[in-house]
């Protein structure tokens, strides 16, 4: 349990959850499940009448820093999703990639507060993030941030590895780019209803359409809720219900034929119960049922702006985005989650984040491509944390009378950086490319940290101090790439990866009053290869990463509150592979497999505690994902096909702790979907974990006990879709 920075580490029990039996054997026998697009993969079948050959040419990856990349040319591993696979598979959040992406990891407990990243066992639960999370082309600086639902979303890109060179601030294990869909040539409405079991409703309402031939707009809407999963036996209410809408509007103008300006705009509300935990023993591993006596809530509002500005000049392409993002939430929590009133705490937050970035690179077809760029940013964060003891509380304690502590931060952290990247295409023979990179990174971070407590009505103030740090760091790396036929390439690369230091917020010790920056040396090569005329895919990656100065969110000498610690010396390795299979016409199989090992082989916690040889907590041992899809041409009664979508969903056994006393086994799920089509609309059947599989999301301590978040049950629902020419 943490004091001051809430990223919270706890989770919760679950009610359990019935149903008729010959109802799950219906619904199982006609809903076929969910669907997967793999790197390189563009969503199949339900796209027209006749299921269009896969074709990994066609899919290409764009960014401001690069020319658009064929996918099986890159030297990286890399995942695409497009709107039509996220569509197919319920996906509207980064939770829901969780299965469907290699040796990728996101926790579900607590709130939207807090929102991990871990991607090959890299990851951070509280601070900075070390996944790096951008939205068209705008950088994302805070995990609170990182749980929005998805709206008009056009498709997403997760990269694995650093990503320093070109994207640099705390990108060490990966990066994920989420892009919005552009407007149209054409006028175009849609509509999209859905509902389901546990209290569930979304709609969804988007527009696009041109203004004049320079100049275009689409605009999105959307407003969901949820009557939670979660029962608080204390109160008998539900304990995570949650209300979500929001809008956004992209605005693009050509102001020349060689000039173009982009305008986004983005808000989204949510109003959320939650923090479902509950007490486990962990010798029976029995799950008790959720009780506390205060009730628990997040709401946030976050609004994103940016102008994006794109000049060609003759042989040189030129790229500015700017970009503004504010959030602001509220939280209140009953922090020691029993149904004794011992405390609970108050948490606002208000954060205003700019950034500005400059490109320049030359044209495709060049022997030599190039880019190089400039960042700045600046990040502003207030937090207010204020415990209030209840009336057990302080009799547990031994407090003479009321009692509070209040801590108030205010954060500055602004940094800048120099990039630049460039690629030999048809090095000594045709087909082999290398690439070189490098990046310099400042960064500096001022916290104005006051703290005080009240008790019986007598402040006094336990701190009021500045701390400053600051960083610079030098990112290189270097990448081979061989096209050895039209079938078949291959790619090594090594790139150094880096997460900056910070502050922490609840500390007993000068010296743990910050930490140092983390660093890893990533070193990955892999095959991709195409055969039988596109009907067989294979993707293969081995990778290897060498992990220093860990940052370790572990208890404070006292036990009452956390805060993050450097280890010593971490070791990440493991494999991916990735396979599409089209064996006949309509039916597709495609399965990916992501193993990791993830340990730590220099960690001296104290004199007589050494983790050396344990496993590093919150990384997967397996991720492994198997679907199937399959269309039927009907075209009769305007009903023109049926399309089945099956998914299976592994996850192998994950600790919780650095004592790796705590963890979860593998356990599986299996979710499923049937689409109608016709010619004006489309209606979906879906089901989540229909086999109602029971597994924790989530551990923590607190108080010397142990809890749990246990995963949200079976999930039954509908979709109607009504495309508005």
């Amino acid at each position: 349990m943490q004091f001051g920075n809430y990223n919270f580490q706890f989770t919760k029990s679950i009610s359990q959850f019935t149903m008729n039996k010959k109802l799950l054997f219906l619904i199982t026998g006609c809903v076929s499940i969910s669907y997967f697009a793999m790197a390189q993969y563009h969503a199949p079948a339900s796209d027209s009448a006749d299921l269009k050959t896969i074709n990994l040419n066609e899919i290409v990856v764009k960014s401001s820093r690069e020319n658009s990349v064929m996918i099986k040319n890159l030297a990286s591993s890399i995942t695409l999703m497009k709107a039509k696979t996220l569509d197919d598979n319920n996906i509207s959040s980064l939770k829901d990639l969780v299965g469907f992406v290699p040796n990728f990891f996101m926790p579900d407990y607590g709130s939207r507060l807090t929102s991990p990243v871990y991607i090959r066992g890299i990851g951070s639960r509280i601070n900075s993030p070390s996944i790096g999370l951008y939205v068209d082309n705008v950088p994302y600086f805070e995990k609170s941030a990182f749980d929005f639902e998805f709206n008009d979303i056009d498709r997403v890109e997760v990269l694995r590895g650093p990503q320093g060179t070109s994207y640099g601030r705390n990108t060490m294990g990966g990066l994920i780019k989420v892009y919005t869909k552009d407007p149209t040539e054409s006028r175009e409405t849609k509509l999209s209803l859905s509902g389901g079991n546990y209290g569930y409703f979304r709609s969804d309402l988007s527009h696009s359409q041109p203004l004049s031939s320079k100049t275009g707009i689409s605009a999105s809407g959307f407003y969901g809720r949820s009557g939670g999963y979660f029962t608080n036996e204390f109160e008998g209410t539900s304990v995570d219900k949650d209300t979500y809408f929001g809008a956004r509007i992209k605005l693009i103008h050509n102001i020349t034929d060689r000039t173009k300006l982009q305008f986004t705009s983005g808000y989204e509300h949510s109003n959320q119960g939650g923090y479902p935990y509950a007490q486990i023993n962990l010798e029976t591993k029995e799950v008790s049922p959720i009780n506390y006596d205060f009730y628990s809530s997040y709401e946030r509002d976050i609004l994103s702006n940016a102008v994006n500005i794109e000049h060609s000049a003759s042989d040189l392409i030129l790229q500015s985005v700017t970009s503004h993002q504010y959030l602001k939430d509220d939280q209140n929590i009953d922090q020691d989650f029993t149904a004794k009133s011992l405390f609970f705490v108050n948490q606002n937050t208000n954060q205003n984040m700019f950034s500005q970035e400059f490109t320049i690179k030359n044209k495709p077809g060049h022997k030599i491509s190039w880019v190089a760029g400039a960042f700045g940013f600046l990040q502003y964060m207030q937090d207010n944390v204020t415990v209030t003891y209840g009336p057990d509380g302080i009799i547990a304690y031994k407090l003479p009378g009321d009692a509070s502590r209040i801590k108030n931060y205010d954060n500055i952290v602004k940094g800048g950086a120099l990039f630049g990247e460039s690629t030999i295409n048809d090095l000594l023979v045709k087909g082999l490319k290398f690439t070189a990179g490098i990046r310099f990174d400042y960064e500096e971070a001022i916290q104005d940290y006051f703290y005080n407590t009240v008790t019986a009505g007598v402040q006094k103030t336990v701190d009021d101090s500045r701390g400053l740090v600051n960083y610079t760091e030098v990112l290189p790396k270097a990448s081979l790439s061989y096209n050895i036929n039209n079938q078949v390439s291959t790619y090594a690369t090594v790139a150094k990866g880096y997460k900056t230091g910070g502050f922490n917020t609840t500390f007993e010790s000068e010296e743990d009053r910050s930490f140092k920056p983390e660093f890893s040396w990533n070193y990955e090569a892999g095959i991709k290869t195409i055969f039988f005329q596109k009907a067989l895919l294979m993707n293969f990656s081995a990778f290897y990463i060498d992990w220093k100065d860990q940052q370790i969110y572990q208890p404070v000498p006292s036990g009452q509150g956390s805060m993050l610690k450097n280890a010593g010396h971490s070791v990440s390795k493991g494999f991916e592979a990735e396979i599409i299979a089209k064996p006949f016409r309509n039916f597709s199989i495609y399965t990916s497999y992501g193993f990791t090992e993830a340990r730590f082989t220099e960690y001296q916690r104290t004199a007589e505690i050494n983790y050396k040889g344990n496993y590093i907590p919150y990384a997967p041992g397996n991720t492994l994902q198997v679907g199937a899809d399959w269309a039927l041409n009907i075209n009769k009664r305007g009903l023109q096909k049926i399309v089945f979508f099956a998914n299976y969903q592994g996850q192998g056994k994950i600790y919780w702790n650095e004592e790796n006393t705590a963890s979860q086994d593998y356990y599986s799920m299996v979710n499923g979907k049937i689409s109608f089509l016709t010619k004006y609309t489309r209606i979906d059947l879906w089901a989540k974990n229909i086999l109602n599989e029971e597994y924790h999301s989530f551990y923590f301590t607190s108080l010397g006990k142990s809890f749990v978040q246990v995963g949200k049950p079976v999930q039954l629902g509908a979709n109607v879709i009504i495309p508005i020419k």
